[in-house]
């Protein structure tokens, strides 16, 4: 360990925890005056804020491990396994963003009380709560967690208790201090922290590696198929069957098709409509066009630094300890758990927004004081972390989990989308559609399918059995869905009387959707434009990719003209 870190790179990280720890005990008094601030930061956030707390927890640590191991394994264009949820997020962005700030709830999962009425509200509420906050958010988080222990336990020889119980003590007394407030304006540092040190390693492992024309000899030698943009799935109807998968199943066919819980935790804590669509388009841009070429260009830099390391999201941390240079590497390693904190602070708050706003609060302790609430919030936050320690030290790999996630929303997500759209949706749809995804998705994973076949499979099955369930239960009262479509203003399929259709506010978002929609499809291949044509000018091509680049940036302009 001592050949690996010095006392300068120590000195790095200790100064960098040092700031995060006073930045918590500032904002202690902010997050203690409500659960609404603990959980939205009293729905006061300007979208750079919210944009970047958005980009920030998206910065995953186990994120640069999942995309060095798939580009070593399959190329550049394997990274379509997560490029491919553009489409969704750019619908999310231009759509739903305003339409879930109109919503007012606290959390998504609140949403199911004021979409649907009934017992079904109630089961499919406090169910969803459960599920997400005491199983999926522990398992995302033992995710991290255990991206922790591939980065520093192996690399440095130690022990995965030695790595993880630090990082779990210091991030459980940072998020207990300062609650959503604590988030988003640390994300703010952490975010900026993390970008600078993947671009520093992107430039120093790239130099390591002998420079771009060093890739190149490597890439040509492999035929080109480390660089090419399209899956390596081997003939042209291959590639096209991949890429229909990608573009016309995956997007929606996932946990978090209509936004996501974190994302949407966000989008609610916006001051106004505009700002909760724009914070997600900056989201957007910086997580697909500004940060994937670092972790790409690190990942290709290792083939030629690493060539034989089997294990791909071992090279990522190999690759660091093995070019940085003293003090660089304690920067990167203290930018490394910036993204670490940054994730699971909000992995933590949301968690326990869910658990308390949406089954302690309406269901097990109703009528209690704000201060009740706040310390039951507080005291999640050390059992879900207990919780995602465990996953990590006996979970499987990053990649394999993240793919677990992946498939286990295949059922799911085409409910959260249609119940914008569609009257007919209710509460027994969107609990058949949970339950029937989790099981099927975990049968396929027990039998070992591939991630596509799974979704394919999960789909088959949860999707006709959940449209069977909408049709053989009862709708929505008449005057519950008028009360929610006065509230948020859908557009889409609504069954409603003459009088509520006729009423100004939802007649005007009805006429706008076709366009909406328009832009929605010129907006997503704008961003698609912008980030090839960014790989394009980084790898050589300059002339394709600023072409690339200008066509796509206008694109996504016209696009969103109408928000901007």
């Amino acid at each position: 360990m001592a050949d690996v870190m010095t006392a300068v790179d120590y000195s790095m990280i200790g100064a960098y925890l040092l700031l995060v720890l006073a930045l918590g005990l500032f904002l202690r008094r902010w997050a203690s005056r409500s659960t609404e601030h603990y959980f939205l930061s009293g729905r006061k956030l300007p979208w750079w804020v919210a944009g970047t707390s958005m980009a920030a927890s998206a910065f995953s640590i186990d994120t640069p491990l999942y995309v060095t191991a798939i580009t070593r394994a399959g190329g550049i264009g394997a990274n379509w396994e997560w490029w491919c949820y553009v489409v969704g997020g750019m619908f999310g962005a231009l759509v739903l963003a305003a339409l879930w700030r109109r919503a007012g709830v606290v959390t998504d999962v609140e949403f199911c009380s004021l979409r649907y009425d009934g017992k079904g509200a109630d089961v499919l509420r406090a169910g969803r709560a459960g599920v997400f906050a005491c199983f999926v958010n522990i398992v995302a988080m033992g995710l991290v967690l255990k991206a922790v222990v591939s980065i520093f336990a192996g690399p440095l020889g130690l022990h995965p208790l030695w790595v993880l119980l630090p990082c779990l003590a210091i991030t459980a007394l940072y998020s207990v201090l300062s609650g959503f407030w604590g988030v988003v304006v640390t994300d703010f540092l952490q975010f900026w922290l993390a970008l600078i040190g993947a671009i520093l390693l992107a430039v120093f492992s790239v130099h390591a590696a002998g420079g771009l024309d060093a890739l190149g000899a490597v890439i040509a030698a492999d035929g080109d198929r480390a660089v090419s943009m399209w899956p390596s799935t081997g003939d042209s109807e291959s590639i096209f069957a991949a890429m229909l998968m990608f573009l016309g199943v995956q997007w929606w066919a996932f946990l978090n098709a209509d936004g996501g819980g974190k994302i949407i935790q966000r989008q609610l804590a916006c001051r106004s409509e505009r700002d909760a669509s724009i914070a997600t388009l900056f989201f957007l841009v910086t997580h697909y066009v500004v940060r994937t070429w670092p972790w790409i260009l690190t990942a290709l830099a290792s083939l030629v630094l690493l060539p034989k390391v089997g294990e791909g999201e071992q090279a990522y941390a190999l690759v660091l300890f093995q070019v940085l240079p003293e003090g660089l590497r304690g920067l990167m390693v203290a930018t490394l758990i910036a993204a670490f904190m940054s994730t699971i602070d909000t992995q933590l708050n949301w968690g326990g927004s869910y658990f308390v706003n949406d089954l302690y609060r309406p269901y097990l302790a109703k009528n209690r004081s704000e201060n009740h609430y706040l310390k039951v919030s507080r005291l999640f936050v050390l059992v879900s972390l207990a919780g995602a320690g465990f996953v990590a030290l006996w979970g499987e790999s990053v990649t394999g989990l993240f793919r677990f996630l992946l498939a286990m929303g295949a059922g799911l997500g085409p409910v959260l989308l249609l119940r914008w759209f569609w009257w007919r949706i209710n509460a027994w749809s969107e609990l058949t559609a949970m339950l029937s995804s989790m099981v099927v998705a975990s049968l396929c994973r027990y039998q070992g399918m591939a991630l596509h076949d799974s979704l394919l499979v999960t789909l088959a099955v949860c999707l006709p059995l959940t449209i069977a369930v909408t049709w053989l239960t009862p709708p929505v009262g008449e005057v519950h869905r008028k009360r929610f479509m006065e509230r948020t203003r859908p557009p889409g399929f609504w069954k409603t009387t003459d009088r509520v259709e006729k009423t100004p506010v939802l007649e005007a978002s009805r006429r706008g959707f076709a366009g909406l929609v328009l832009s929605w499809i010129g907006a997503t291949a704008g961003l698609f434009l912008l980030l090839f044509g960014s790989g394009e000018w980084l790898l050589g091509s300059v002339v394709a990719g600023i072409g690339m680049t200008l066509v796509g940036a206008a694109l996504l302009f016209v696009g969103w003209r109408r928000v901007l």
